[in-house]
């Protein structure tokens, strides 16, 4: 649907290369293992899963791709189609309420409670708010696949495409022939194979699962999607069900995690028991039956390795700072910090986020959720910020808590780089131009791209630990960033509130089928059945983690970076014709020294955004656009060539060591603010007041230093709060820039804004100098 996209969008260069006698046609060959019935949906969005979807649906000002607003209004149709999900869906799911929010009491309660929270007064069901479950969706990206698809085919003549399948592709090799990679496909119905030889592949074959448990376990454990009717059969098979259809209360069932695939088999696998109604008046779309929760008293449990594994609720959907108090954490401060090139910075700024969310909610940032020690705890407090969240909602007010401020302070480091400080006049840089060059449509690359990138390379692992920051990511970003809907945030807390479940420190690997019972036990206890998903295979390892044979895109330390654009490229730096879209980001666990878990090989966080590949994909088209204009003209070696004009977008040494300097000052405010931020703790001693006196006084180093200098003790005292600020002071790391070459590498992806420079300047040579190349008759990609 990109290539359809991006293809309208620059109809009138393509008109115009076109027009220079050039044969010019791009054939997409897609395989696909799924059946036709499961078409584009992957994974997350199969038709018949039950659970919700835990982010909103995408709208028109998530995807950017230049020129959009040039396709002429005989292509409008497809234009909204693609570009507009969340008004297709909105629609449909108004026409259609009625069945669905039955369907949804069927099967989810949780789900049908957010379908309530998100519909408005007049009827109206607002997709800025998660509000279906997955299934639901998928069926209606189906939909809007096969429109466009139809519709975008006569669109676009020059554009044909061919989709394979029920055929799974076993194998590739993009090496022996860089500018000719093969694939080899298997039917999966006959197992017959075929090779296949393109000009370019894109591989993006989804993420690699495997199954947590194997052999006897297998029997009483359930992996498959959250489907409630088959789990509701799975149930069945093993007794456990009661002549009304009900869960027997007397089953014990064993949920693996404490992370949103675990809270989707929660929702979905315990609607049998009936103990959450979905109500039209309770604020968060449901009521407890008391009957039934005494009842279904330590039913469920929920497992996970760790006691600080958790999902907090998604109670704010921007990166707006709700709080008059002032948060230090802005754009430029983001960026200097992250010139630092130490994995710590995460935890640095992590730490003046708690310290302003503190001031903010009037408390102290020990009061922090994320300091809370067991599973129990949280979920307690989960529940009743939800209440305290939910009730506001309903009467209108505002509500502030600890969820929301840590949720938009991290959506700002992660997916802004920092908070947007562009109207207030004390944060102007002047002549700021170069720096606002050097950052272009790379706001949020720090931490979800490049950080994970850079720490995790095995020649940076080899000096420095990435530990402290991979900690900081698993036990407090991606518990708010990749937050749950308040709904079923709220069910899940529920469950853990009235004791129908229970938590227990213990991983997958400590299942076993007792020989007594047939039962499952973990530890001391024993369960009737288990429910999980599976896993991700990035298993702890010591030693490097060398890729098995004819596995797929599996992660292994010391392979050749990706280039720009993902590019594969050869231990030469030999670009390949073959673009990586898939899981192969996230890397290995390993451990360090001190025996600390820590990531290597990593590219990036985000493989499983909807809303990055909306963003990625059209980046990705653009480029085999470019390439197959330029090769249809002679050029030798297309991306050897996109890359050459790429290094003359970028900034040069000196104007990037330039842009950079402007960082300094920054770069040393933050330190001092984080340092700050340590005495602040130190000051209050537990008293709010305190520190909110303390904390008001961040906004300057004169301020800060005044404040220290009457209220931190004797300064000669090293067991002095003052003392202590003076002196971490003194430790502020001397700022050093990452070389030019090394910030742009990290990165990965092409900026559209990049790509689009390139693809412009390539349409603009063609056809002023349409003899450059040798040209080509046809070229198929």
């Amino acid at each position: 649907m990109n290539a359809i996209l991006v293809a309208l969008a620059e109809a009138d260069n393509f008109r115009a290369i076109l027009n220079y006698d050039n044969c010019f046609k791009i054939r997409f060959h897609t395989f696909e293992k799924q059946p036709w019935r499961d078409r584009a949906v992957g994974n997350a969005f199969s038709p018949r899963c039950h659970a919700v979807v835990n982010t909103p649906a995408v709208g028109r000002s998530d995807t950017f791709i230049p020129n959009l607003d040039k396709v002429g209004l005989e292509h409008k149709n497809i234009v909204q189609r693609v570009t507009d999900l969340a008004s297709y869906l909105a629609e449909y799911v108004e026409q259609n309420w009625s069945d669905i929010i039955t369907e949804y009491e069927r099967v989810n309660t949780a789900a049908a409670a957010c379908l309530r929270f998100a519909t408005r007064d007049d009827g109206t069901v607002d997709t800025s708010l998660p509000c279906v479950t997955r299934g639901t969706l998928g069926t209606i990206l189906q939909s809007q696949f096969d429109t466009v698809m139809e519709d975008g085919e006569h669109a676009v003549p020059f554009l044909s495409f061919r989709f394979y399948y029920e055929t799974e592709v076993v194998s590739y090799n993009i090496t022996t022939d860089r500018m000719k990679p093969s694939l080899i496909a298997k039917k999966v119905k006959n197992g017959q194979l075929t090779e296949h030889v393109f000009d370019h592949i894109i591989l993006a074959g989804g993420t690699i699962l495997e199954d947590p448990v194997t052999g006897p376990l297998l029997e009483r454990t359930y992996l498959g999607e959250s489907n409630f009717d088959d789990i509701q059969s799975f149930y069945e098979r093993l007794g456990l069900l009661l002549p009304d259809g009900r869960l027997n209360p007397d089953a014990r069932v064993l949920i693996l995690g404490m992370g949103l695939s675990a809270m989707d088999k929660a929702t979905v696998g315990s609607r049998s028991s009936g103990f959450a109604q979905s109500s039209e008046t309770d604020p968060c779309g449901f009521v407890l039956n008391k009957d039934k929760v005494e009842e279904y008293a330590n039913t469920f449990t929920n497992t996970s390795r760790s006691l600080c594994r958790f999902v907090a609720p998604r109670q704010v959907y921007s990166q707006e700072w709700l709080s008059p108090t002032h948060l230090p954490l802005s754009q430029l401060a983001v960026r200097a910090a992250f010139m630092d090139d130490s994995p710590s910075t995460l935890c640095n700024l992590l730490h003046v986020l708690y310290a302003a969310s503190a001031r903010a909610l009037g408390t102290v940032p020990e009061n922090n959720p994320l300091f809370l020690q067991t599973p129990l705890e949280f979920q307690r407090e989960t529940f009743e910020e939800n209440r305290q969240y939910l009730r506001s909602v309903i009467e209108k007010t505002s509500v502030h808590t600890w969820a929301g401020y840590l949720r938009s302070g991290m959506l700002s480091i992660i997916h802004g780089g920092g908070f947007d400080d562009s109207q207030n006049p004390e944060q102007v840089v002047e002549n700021d131009g170069l720096l606002r060059e050097m950052m272009k449509g790379r706001e949020g690359f720090m931490v979800s791209r490049s950080m994970a990138s850079h720490y995790s390379k095995p020649r940076v692992l080899a000096s420095e630990s990435n530990a402290d920051f991979f900690a900081a990511w698993e036990r407090a970003v991606y518990p708010y960033v990749g937050a749950s809907p308040v709904p079923v945030a709220h069910y899940f807390a529920s469950m853990f509130k009235t004791g129908i479940t229970s938590h227990l420190k213990a991983s997958f690997e400590d299942l076993e089928i007792c020989s007594d019972t047939g039962k499952v036990k973990c530890g001391e206890q024993l369960f009737d059945c288990v429910l999980g998903s599976r896993v991700i295979p990035i298993h702890l390892k010591n030693q490097p983690y060398m890729s098995r044979a004819n596995q797929l895109k599996e992660s292994f330390p010391d392979k050749p970076a990706l280039a720009k654009g993902r590019l594969y490229q050869t231990r030469d730096r030999e670009l390949c014709s073959a673009t990586e879209l898939g899981v192969i980001g996230h890397g290995m666990l390993g451990k360090d020294v001190a025996g600390r878990t820590i990531l290597q090989d990593a590219n990036w966080f985000d493989t499983h955004s909807y809303a990055s590949a909306v963003q990625t994909c059209p980046i990705i088209i653009k480029y085999i656009f470019t390439k197959a204009a330029l090769a249809v003209n002679g050029c030798p070696d297309p991306a050897k060539e996109i890359h050459s004009r790429y290094l003359k977008t970028l900034l040069s040494d000196c104007q990037y060591y330039k842009a950079v300097k402007k960082l300094s000052d920054a770069h040393h405010e933050f330190h001092e603010t984080v340092a700050y931020c340590r005495f602040c703790v130190d000051f209050a001693k537990g008293d709010a007041s305190r520190f909110a006196t303390a904390f008001d006084q961040i906004k300057s180093s004169a301020c800060r230093n005044t404040f220290v200098c009457f209220h931190g003790g004797v300064l000669s005292d090293p067991d002095t709060c003052g003392a202590k600020y003076f002196g971490d002071l003194g430790k502020i790391p001397v700022f050093k820039p990452r070389p030019r070459q090394e910030y742009y590498d990290d990165y990965v992806d092409f900026t559209s804004d990049e790509i689009h420079g390139i693809w412009t300047d390539v349409c603009s040579n063609l056809t002023t100098h349409p003899s450059e190349y040798e040209k080509n008759q046809l070229h198929v990609i």
